[in-house]
């Protein structure tokens, strides 16, 4: 990775092999293991560095983690049982080993199996006696302890648990014995885990997949730190005392806050958005395990300060060199420190060592994939593993590795001196020997050389002092006003974990807002967040506003600060004592959203109310209010809202719909007798009404058959007479492989009219037949009067309609995109004159959702006098695609009998949208209607290959449609494959009718296997797919748009449902192939689709996201969040298959295919090198 390559191969072999070595290699390492001398000679390292192994097989297993204790030994956790757990717990046969004697050229001379017996064991954490471990090993952690002095535990009691373990690729990792003397740890993907303190008695925390946590040393206490992070996999703590984690997904590297939400799969922030990051920067793949802030001498100056991460996927070491933006890190590009040869480095933990080396855990496997590769693939290897450490010698090569002496023989008065070491490894362990030994005895000996202490032995000190109760109200001062900001930072994290504070102390918090020092204003916002109080609120306000924006880390700390404030009842009670200004009261509005208070959103709504603040701010906190006040309180919200916005019904819509929102996750429903019922009655009413239907500007719509999807934004484009300042309607703006047609409102035809465009119908020195075009309709007949085609190029030009002949008639101008193109497909319209048609605007809506909301009031209410207008919102092809389906199952229960009439229709209607037909399908396939059964079959029988799925999904849901698929099967009427359909085949499994099996056998007799089928396609593919060029990765990453990007992430853009695939080329084509095509074939056990029967007959397949409330969330393959009441769920069943749809080869043609795969495997991100 110490040059960058140009990816434009021809053959697809030589695509594979250059991504292969620029991005880290295969998910399977094609070549043998190594033995450790040969994989040494494989490192490349910066000019004076030098890689030593410390331990390897058969000495240790895979090592886990790492930890150093007093003596300079190194604790490993190791397994072989990995990744399956034992089943019988006394067949376990993992261990914790203690390396120690390191020689000169770092070999450990000394060996010795503290522990056996572990299942799985991760985080380790030595005590200061020597003879103490705290350790994770399925389900607990543990406390392992030799008695008698003979190197080897004797003694095993649980301090917490039991935790889950369904996932062990993370489970509890990275423990680290803070300053405070709390131990902190990060909880792993996937795992729903309900803890007890020595596992017994209450539940006393709950966490669910990736999040930090602090626990005691003795079993007291157990707390969260963070929310969120999908696999946090290492942490580390700067001179700062600021946490760092490493995360598999989110992003590789995090700085802690605690109370911050972070990013995660499906998991909401608490309304305050989530901390913001540092860096934007995916270093090459989603496979990061281990940080470690570098604060020692023994590398050069340039490395204090920087943090090493590992990379196991692309066999790396990153060196992340922090650029400071107050107290807000910011990494742009992680540069290579240690890349290898060897595929199977797999660096999972890293720890800075007492002599400043780096010494790193090497999970040496040919596999690190958890999920990306079979569990039981026989390349998995379970006996190799090495450590290594990393050393400067100099350019020249002759540089010794500092001996650390042996803290635990050091008597107290060096002991001391070593609280001012230039390793912070050495000075923590010191300063946890003076508690262990000397305790008491310590504290005068600290106190007496204060004065004269450097900076780093008086931050160890005060910590001293606070771990013995010592730290008094004047020493908190004292340390407070030191002139190093160090200490300061220190002593107000120290004042922060205090339980109570006297005046005085809340004071010299308070002043810290205003340090000079943004870390000391950072530390000071996160210890008020521990003390509400209501003299807390108008320091921390100021503090926000004269903080600087591009401190992101202080700005959210102080919200976070200000959140906690409000959270207390007594703070909320006291704020209208405060004398607040109105600016003040606002911006207590956006934190009083983050709390779950019934008093808290009634201050944000009497503020937003006195205020009069603009609508989109009411919009923004109306859920919140509904979710959390008195429903009395809600009708006065609802009378405000009408009175306010009177005679702006869309307006009123908006609102509405904020409210709507917040009752269904509350667990309710709209009543008609109340206040709110009312008033969505009387607002549904107005909209759907004949003739009260409001008319937007212009309105996106499918073309017949086609997706959905709206293709349409707005954007600038340059002319030819060289304007290049005006909008356009655009419809490359979400991907050049949608289509559709944007339609003006009626307007009166001009004598003449003019307009500007530019687009494109092919690529350049092809003549296919011109689909992109602007045409002019008579609206109240259809005729089309007038056509123009794009010019074929980027600049647009003017076109001229002559007119006359139509003058005075009303009409519409439709812009048609119906190139299925990835590339030259687009069309581009705007500049009309006269001005009979909206001009194009940024964030000009294309759909209405107020007919959206007005079908689920009807819906929710019953309100069987709108069923008509329901029904006509289904059947009208003007209408937009989404009104469409929402009104689909509204109608459904308003007007059950015309409804099933007009989905028998629609979905065999060929010129409706697919994805309305796939859900008329849905719906019919719910009802117990030999009528809808019928309809269903004639649409399977000449349905397209993409809709055939869903249609065969629907009949077989039910007996009689079971039996009537497999009827049209054997007589040919429907093909035989759709039988090795898996999502087909699972609904089959569910009802009963005669000889199913049996018949299955017979239908599909002689197809070749659907595997092997899927093999020939994908075979096929490989050997003829794109290369990756430009115009390839172009193209697939239109398909990705479109196909995509609603559930998957690629570089913070798309959806949060599935999983996001930073990195997801390190996994080439085939398996790529084999994941779109077959993703069935390897379900990430986190993403298995659950299949949900209402109670109303309508079945919904998807991810389960969460619950909120009384409320399931499920995300569909549409990436769309469906929320379904709990007391309406008939029964719920988790499967063994992918939500993501089967039938992508039927979706996709084989170019799209090839595209998609060459942009997928172009993401990577070449890295420089130190």
């Amino acid at each position: 990775m110490r040059t960058r390559r140009h990816l434009c191969w021809y053959g697809w072999l030589l695509a594979v092999q250059a991504v292969q070595t620029a991005w880290g290699g295969p998910l399977v390492a094609p070549t043998d293991p190594l033995p450790p001398h040969e994989q040494r000679a494989r490192f490349q390292l910066p000019p004076g560095f030098d890689m030593q192994l410390v331990a390897a097989e058969p000495d240790i297993q895979k090592p886990m983690n790492l930890a150093f204790d007093a003596q300079g030994r190194l604790w490993v956790t190791h397994s072989v049982e990995y990744p399956f757990a034992a089943e019988e717990p006394s067949r376990a046969r993992d261990g914790v080993t203690v390396l120690g004697g390191f020689s000169a050229d770092g070999r450990a001379t000394q060996v010795t199996r503290f522990a056996e017996g572990l299942n799985i064991p991760i985080g380790v954490l030595p005590l200061p006696s020597g003879r103490e471990v705290i350790v994770w090993s399925i389900p607990h952690i543990w406390k392992l302890t030799d008695n008698d002095g003979d190197g080897r535990a004797d003694q095993k009691e649980v301090l917490y648990g039991p935790f889950d373990f369904v996932d062990t690729h993370g489970n509890q990792n990275a423990f680290r014995l803070g300053p405070d003397g709390w131990v902190y740890a990060c909880h792993g993907f996937r795992n729903a885990s309900r803890i007890k303190l020595k596992g017994e008695g209450p539940v006393v925390l709950e966490m669910q997949s990736g999040n930090t946590y602090r626990f005691r040393p003795d079993g007291t206490a157990i707390e969260q730190i963070s929310f969120g992070q999908v696999n946090p996999f290492g942490m580390t703590f700067d001179s700062r005392g600021d946490c760092y984690t490493a995360d598999c997904h989110s992003k590789p590297i995090t700085l802690i806050l605690r109370g911050g939400y972070y990013d995660s799969f499906g998991k909401p922030h608490d309304g305050l958005g989530f901390a913001p990051p540092m860096t934007g920067h995916d270093h090459g793949s989603t496979g990061i395990a281990g940080v470690a802030a570098y604060e020692a001498r023994h590398f050069p100056a340039e490395y204090v300060g920087n943090l090493f991460v590992g990379n196991v996927i692309t066999n790396t070491i990153h060196r992340d060199v922090p650029e400071w933006r107050g107290s807000s890190p910011w990494v742009a590009r992680p540069l290579d420190f240690v890349t290898c040869g060897d595929l199977w480095f797999r660096p999972v933990d890293l720890q800075v060592g007492p002599d400043g080396a780096l010494y790193v855990a090497d999970f040496y496997n040919a596999i690190i994939g958890h999920y990306e590769v079979d569990l039981n693939h026989p390349r998995r290897d379970r006996q190799r593993g090495r450590i290594w450490r990393i050393v400067y010698r100099g350019r020249d090569g002759t540089g010794a590795v500092p001996t650390p002496p042996n803290l635990a023989d050091l008597p107290l008065a060096s002991l001391v001196e070593k609280l001012s070491d230039d390793n912070l490894t050495v000075r923590r362990q010191a300063a946890w020997q003076l508690d262990a030994r000397f305790g008491e005895q310590a504290v005068g000996v600290v106190l007496e050389r204060i004065p004269r202490a450097s900076p780093e032995e008086r931050v160890e000190s005060l910590w001293h002092l606070f771990r013995r109760s010592r730290l008094s109200e004047t020493l908190a001062e004292q340390f407070g006003r030191d002139e190093s900001a160090l200490v300061r930072v220190h002593a107000v994290k120290a004042v922060g974990e205090l339980p109570n504070w006297t005046s005085r102390v809340a004071a010299l918090v308070r002043t810290a807002l205003t340090d000079d020092d943004p870390f000391v204003r950072r530390a000071a916002a996160e210890a008020l967040a521990r003390h509400p109080a209501r003299d807390n609120v108008r320091p921390l306000l100021q503090a926000w506003e004269t903080a600087s924006p591009a401190d992101v880390q202080l700005v959210h700390a102080l919200r976070i600060a200000l959140r906690d404030q409000l959270r207390d009842e007594a703070v909320l009670a006291a704020l209208p004592e405060l004398g607040l200004q109105p600016a003040e009261r606002l911006r207590l509005v956006e934190l009083a959203l983050a709390v779950p208070h019934p008093t808290a959103a009634w201050f944000a709504f009497e503020t937003m109310r006195q205020h009069d603040v603009p609508a989109a701010r009411i919009e923004q906190g109306l859920t919140h209010v509904a979710r959390h006040v008195a429903d009395e309180r809600l009708d006065l919200v609802a009378t405000y809202v009408q009175q306010r916005f009177a005679d702006d019904v869309p307006r009123q819509a908006v609102l509405f719909q904020s409210l709507f929102e917040g009752i269904r996750r509350r667990g309710q429903k709209l009543t008609a007798d109340s206040p709110l019922g009312h008033w969505g009655a009387t607002l549904a009413e107005a909209l759907l009404s004949a003739g009260q239907q409001r008319q937007l500007p212009w309105v996106s719509l499918p073309l017949p058959g086609a997706a959905m999807e709206n293709p349409w934004g707005v954007r600038h484009r340059p002319s030819a007479d060289g304007d290049d300042r005006e909008w356009f309607f655009d419809s490359l703006v979400h991907g050049e492989s949608l289509t559709g047609v944007l339609r003006s409102a009626p307007f009166p035809i001009p004598e003449r009219l003019t307009f500007w465009m530019c687009g494109h119908n092919g690529f350049p020195g092809t003549n296919p037949p011109p689909v992109n075009h602007v045409r002019l309709k008579l609206a109240d007949t259809g005729l089309e009067v007038a056509r123009s085609y794009p010019p074929r190029q980027d600049t647009a030009r003017e076109f001229t309609w002559d007119l006359s002949m139509w003058a005075g008639q009303r009409g519409v101008i439709e812009v048609v995109d119906a190139d299925t193109g990835n590339a030259y497909a687009w069309v581009a319209v705007g500049r009309f004159s006269p001005p009979v048609v909206a001009a194009p605007q940024p964030n000009m809506a294309f759909n209405d959702p107020a007919l959206s909301l007005a079908v689920q009031i009807a819906d929710q209410l019953q309100l069987k006098d709108l069923g008509g207008s329901v029904l006509q919102l289904l059947k009208d092809r003007h209408v937009d695609g989404a009104v469409r389906l929402s009104a689909a199952p509204a109608a459904l229960r308003l007007r059950r009998t015309e409804a099933i009439g007009l989905l028998c229709q629609i979905v065999q209607d060929t010129e409706e949208p697919a994805a309305l037909r796939s859900a008329a399908a849905q719906l019919l396939g719910g009802i117990n209607s030999q009528t809808a059964r019928l309809a269903l079959a004639t649409a399977l029988g000449s349905a397209p290959a993409a809709l055939q799925q869903p249609f065969a999904l629907a009949l077989a849901g039910s007996p009689g449609g079971a039996e009537m698929l497999l009827s049209m099967i054997a007589s040919g009427r429907a093909s035989a494959r759709l039988l090795q359909d898996r999502p087909v085949l699972d609904r089959l499994a569910a009802v009963s009718i005669p000889r199913r099996d049996e018949r299955i056998a017979e239908l599909t007799e002689g197809l070749p296997a659907a595997d092997d089928r899927l093999k020939q396609v994908i075979a096929r593919l490989t050997a003829t797919s794109a290369a990756l060029s430009d115009e390839a990765i172009l193209a697939g990453s239109a398909v990705f748009q479109k196909s995509c990007a609603a559930c998957h992430r690629i570089a913070d853009k798309g959806g949060r449902v599935g999983p996001q695939l930073d990195g997801v080329g390190n996994r080439g084509p085939e398996r790529l192939l084999e994941d779109i095509l077959d993703p069935n074939r390897n379900v990430d056990a986190a993403f298995r689709a659950i299949v949900v029967a209402r109670k109303d007959g309508q079945v919904v397949t998807g991810l389960k996201l969460r619950e909120e409330g009384t409320t399931l969330i499920v995300g569909d393959a549409q990436g769309k969040e469906i929320s379904i009441p709990l007391d309406e769920i008939e029964d719920s069943r988790l499967t063994n298959l992918s939500p993501m749809p089967s039938n992508f080869s039927e979706q996709l043609n084989e170019a799209d295919l090839r595209a998609l795969v060459a942009f997928l495997l172009r993401q990577r991100q070449n890295i420089t090198g130190p």
